[in-house]
Order: structure tokens, then sequence, then C-alpha cells
């Protein structure tokens, strides 16, 4: 914390020298490729439906997954975890299994049909704005938090159907009611 003077996060990153502001929330979908996709049209799924299918996720994102689908998971269907996102998109396009994570990841791909995904009922990413503690907010920073809130508002929350204002404060870091 002390090399920073702001930072976005997701999932509870920071620490007790970081003062947090909630700026949205972030849905958590399973994406996958056309060809595969056992789901249909469906507007949402279960978590508890990722048991049996190949998944692939980042590593950070492993204890949202237990979470969200059960201790039922098994390890041997988790078939790519990596922290690289090209490494993660790549496996998905080339059908190595179904990426449960943040679709603004894979937005592009999903806009141009090449993937296709659903959100994970009751589960979201707290994407949140992190500042120092210690040191006073200067003007500039002052107007660089309120210019990143007013893109969160205008751009983020307005034109993406996966993201949406924070609900009431308090809620789990994997983002449940």
């Amino acid at each position: 914390a002390e090399e920073i003077d702001i930072g976005i996060g997701a999932l509870g990153a920071g620490g007790p020298d970081l003062q947090a502001e909630r700026l949205f929330d972030e849905e958590v979908w399973l994406v996958g490729l056309p060809a595969i996709w056992p789901f249909g049209a469906r507007a949402s799924l279960r978590p508890a439906e990722l048991r049996g299918l190949p998944l692939i996720h980042s590593s950070w994102f492993r204890p949202l997954v237990e979470a969200a689908a059960g201790p039922a998971l098994p390890d041997g269907k988790l078939r790519l975890q990596a922290d690289a996102m090209t490494s993660i998109r790549e496996f998905t396009l080339a059908g190595g299994g179904f990426l449960v994570g943040a679709p603004s990841a894979v937005h592009d791909l999903l806009a141009e049909g090449r993937l296709v995904g659903a959100p994970l009922a009751g589960q979201a990413l707290p994407r949140t704005l992190y500042r120092r503690r210690d040191q006073p907010a200067t003007l500039a920073l002052e107007r660089l938090v309120e210019a990143i809130r007013r893109h969160v508002r205008e751009e983020v929350i307005a034109r993406h159907r996966f993201a949406r204002a924070p609900r009431a404060a308090g809620r789990a870091a994997a983002g449940r009611p």
C-alpha cells in the first residue's frame, strides 16, 4: 500500500492501510463456445450447475468458484487455472472448458457471438476503489476519483448489462446478497 495512491480491485483486495469505496458490482458469468453450450438461452444459471463441467478460471477466482458450486466441486473438472487473461481467453475459445469469471474480461467475444454465457444467480464481484489512509488527498487525486466515479456511472453501469450499482454495504466478499 505504500507505493500506490489509488487502485481498483475486487474480492476484498486491499488492507488496513487502504480506504475502500465500492464502485459497482459485476455479475459472475459462466461462458463458453456456442457449439458446446449446454444451457440454451437461459437468463441465469444456478451455481450448483457448475458441478461436472470442465472449468476455467483465474487462481484468485478459485475461492468464489468453490463457494458458489459447493464442496462437491471435483478438482478433476478444473481444466485451467491461470492468471494470464490471454491464456484463459484462448483456452476458452479453443473449447477447453467453461470460463467462470467476470464477463468484462470477454465482453468483446460475447458481443461478437464467439462466446455465449449467462450469469450465476446471486454471484457478483464487488469492484472497489482503494486509496491510502495515511495520505491527504490532493486536488489532482480528488479530480481523478470523481472522473472514475463519473465513468463508472455513465459508461460502465449505464452501458453494460453485467454491471450494476452496488447493493447495500456489508455483503460478503464473494458478493452474495
